[in-house]
């Protein structure tokens, strides 16, 4: 019962945190972005790539929070929340090391995707070990 609780509360926190930041995108990226300092002028260009961004955030959330109900997509869901998060903060901790500091809100920022990929990735391994002899039967695991 505890690996499930985990297990839905993982995907919640994953599903909301995508949603509410792709809304913020896909709504007003000029005045999210504000909020760590970031200044987009009336570039519209940038403001289409920002909100294409901000969509396919929008989706990824709406998508893991299904899987709240349809229990057959956790795998895939817990998957794709972990590629994203964990995408994100590496990419992020990468332009630290390249570019330099922006400032410190962008290293909580990372931390937080981090930690989202992190329980996604624990999720993920219990859920493989729970369920191991369901998973083979699809003999996607095997050479």
């Amino acid at each position: 019962m505890k690996v499930q609780i985990f297990v839905f509360v993982t995907r919640l926190i994953a599903g909301l945190t995508a949603l509410t930041i792709g809304a913020g995108i896909l709504i007003d990226p000029a005045e999210f972005h504000a909020t760590v300092g970031i200044v987009v002028a009336d570039q519209t260009g940038l403001i289409n790539e920002l909100r294409a961004a901000g969509g396919a955030i929008f989706a990824v959330g709406l998508f893991v929070l299904c899987s709240l109900w349809l229990h057959r997509m956790t795998l895939t869901a817990l998957s794709v929340a972990a590629l994203i998060f964990g995408s994100y903060a590496a990419a992020r901790f990468y332009s630290f090391a390249l570019d330099g500091m922006p400032n410190t809100k962008f290293l909580w920022v990372a931390s937080l995707e981090l930690i989202v990929a992190a329980l996604c990735m624990a999720s993920l391994a219990v859920v493989c070990k729970r369920d191991s002899a369901n998973i083979r039967q699809f003999k996607c695991f095997d050479s």
